[in-house]
């Protein structure tokens, strides 16, 4: 008899190891899955009430005063989480601090009288406790703890399994803070950089705004025609620069979305070569092009790799002394099978064999950083390899060395397009692009919502002059009322304002009685992928970023306005 009594004792303490090991072995699995701090919190209570078969549970931090703070509960109520205080000096938890051992109450009478909390916890229906220390680099800075509403003593498999629990919870939890806060800096660095956009393009916009207004006056003095081309090549070689910190950012954290297409590679490759041409025209370097007479169609994001063939095209531009030659070439098969390869050659200052291997590596140039007579941060090139790689190709450099010129090589794959999508559709075309047609005939009323009073005042001139009305405000709520009394044909808003930002500002309108449907322009700084996704999503019909070219600006103002 007394043998059968062991022998049930002991089935029933390996069920209560097999229970216990079961659900430590669910937790690692599922801590293991997620850097989740919500989900590795929930992952923990739900453990504990396993192993103490409870119904309540909690995990608290101690803050800089040595309050515990709880963090996150099960099963206890509202009136208890309000009154409830504990503090290092609790009776229960003195040895869990200073020795790191667990705190065991079988009765929470024992400490009637001596327990602030006693009351409520006898409130509570709590009648027993066990508490373990959280731990993180020998320290204890939170606890975790488990209640029942019986008395009752906690078997050794219990304790040893909350030991080890409380153990996994240290550690798990402090990695899922860390990579908490690691998520924070990231959206404070993408935060400040899309600020840092903001506040960069944005003063290009009225430099860029008063340059189309000059350039086109009938007389020009050929001294201040000079200027307005000196002013406009460095505004751009700005533009540049932003870009370049810009993509290289989104690069580095992933967040770079490629909007594949049917794409014709000699239209993109023609395009690119057509960009360059007139800086190349002003030091008399020619730029050749060696292209099939037939289409080259790829899958690929149109608006990157003409980004790649103008990058290597002006990095050539760039090395190549005057009256030098840079020739585009392209080799492609029009059946739409194995590999399209770009070339792009010039006969400038070449590269030395050590700085080749390192040519696409960023921030890296071949002189020195007192050396700056070619300018650039040292970006392009490696935006340009991470760019073509992205699209399963890969770029090499060569050169015989300096003075002997240089050569890049992009090879893409040629592969069956993919269908277009509703996203790529809607993207911005290119920089270079050109666009003839303007709303000169179309007598629109336009409303321009744009904080920068220079930039507000260039904009109304500009559009003035292709015989649209054009209302302003410096704010949205301004802006709204305009809307409402002047029902514009069409909208241009900035985004980063005072008071109710452009996001909002489209919200309103959306919500406005025969204002839902007007067309609406997102001219802004802030200029990465998502930003051109949120402002999509508020409710703007399209999105550019500044400075904005004149023709691509008039032409979606043609293409909305006309519904197209």
């Amino acid at each position: 008899m007394e043998q059968e009594v062991v022998s049930q004792t002991t089935l029933e303490t390996m069920h209560e190891q097999l229970r216990a090991l079961t659900q430590l072995q669910g937790l690692s699995r599922k801590l293991n899955a997620s850097l989740s701090l919500d989900q590795t919190l929930d992952a923990v209570i739900d453990a504990a009430i396993t192993i103490c078969r409870t119904d309540r549970a909690a995990i608290s931090y101690f803050d800089e005063a040595g309050e515990l703070i709880l963090i996150r509960h099960r099963g206890l109520s509202a009136q208890y989480v309000e009154n409830r205080r504990l503090s290092r000096r609790e009776p229960s938890l003195i040895a869990l601090v200073e020795k790191g051992l667990p705190g065991i109450v079988e009765d929470v009478e024992e400490l009637a009288g001596i327990s602030p909390n006693y009351e409520y916890w006898k409130a509570e229906g709590v009648r027993s406790i066990v508490t373990l220390p959280l731990v993180s680099e020998g320290a204890v800075f939170g606890v975790l703890g488990a209640g029942s509403r019986e008395v009752r003593r906690y078997s050794e498999v219990e304790i040893d399994a909350m030991t080890i629990l409380a153990t996994e919870a240290g550690a798990a939890i402090t990695n899922a803070r860390l990579f908490e806060k690691l998520k924070e800096a990231n959206r404070a660095k993408d935060e400040f950089l899309a600020t840092l956009s903001h506040e960069l393009r944005t003063p290009l916009t009225p430099i860029m705004g008063w340059v189309n207004v000059l350039k086109d006056l009938k007389k020009l003095d050929p001294l201040l025609a000079e200027g307005l081309e000196v002013i406009e090549r460095n505004a751009k070689q700005q533009a540049v620069l932003i870009n370049d910190l810009l993509d290289l950012t989104r690069i580095i954290s992933g967040k770079i979305e490629l909007f594949r297409e049917a794409t014709d590679l000699v239209s993109i490759a023609k395009a690119a070569a057509e960009q360059i041409r007139p800086q190349a025209g002003d030091r008399s370097i020619e730029v050749a092009t060696d292209l099939p007479p037939i289409a080259v169609t790829c899958d690929l994001d149109p608006l990157r790799i003409q980004q790649v063939i103008t990058n290597l095209l002006g990095n050539a531009l760039k090395f190549t002394p005057e009256g030098g030659r840079i020739e585009l070439r392209l080799h492609g098969n029009e059946r739409g099978e194995g590999n399209a390869l770009l070339e792009v050659i010039d006969n400038g200052l070449g590269i030395e064999p050590a700085f080749l291997p390192h040519i696409f590596e960023r921030f890296t140039q071949a002189h020195g950083s007192l050396d700056r007579r070619y300018g650039g941060l040292g970006l392009g090139l490696a935006i340009t390899r991470s760019l073509v790689e992205m699209h399963g190709g890969r770029i090499s450099a060569e050169s015989a060395g300096i003075g002997l010129g240089s050569s890049f090589r992009v090879t893409l794959p040629v592969g069956m397009p993919a269908p277009l999508t509703e996203t790529a559709g809607n993207r911005e075309t290119s920089l270079s692009s050109k666009n003839d047609e303007s709303p000169d005939d179309l007598g629109l009323r336009l409303l321009v919502i744009e904080d920068s009073q220079d930039a507000r005042n260039v904009m109304e001139l500009i559009l003035s002059t292709y015989g649209c009305d054009v209302e302003t405000a410096s704010n949205a709520s301004d802006g709204i009322k305009l809307a409402v009394e002047h029902k514009p044909h069409i909208i241009i808003s900035d985004i980063g304002m005072p008071g109710l930002d452009g996001y909002e500002f489209i919200r309103r309108i959306r919500a406005t009685p025969g204002l839902e449907n007007t067309p609406a322009i997102a001219l802004t700084g802030y200029a990465r992928e998502e930003d051109r996704e949120f402002a999509l999503e508020a409710g703007y019909d399209a999105h550019l970023a500044k400075p904005a070219d004149l023709p691509r600006l008039l032409s979606l103002i043609r293409r909305l306005t006309k519904g197209e």
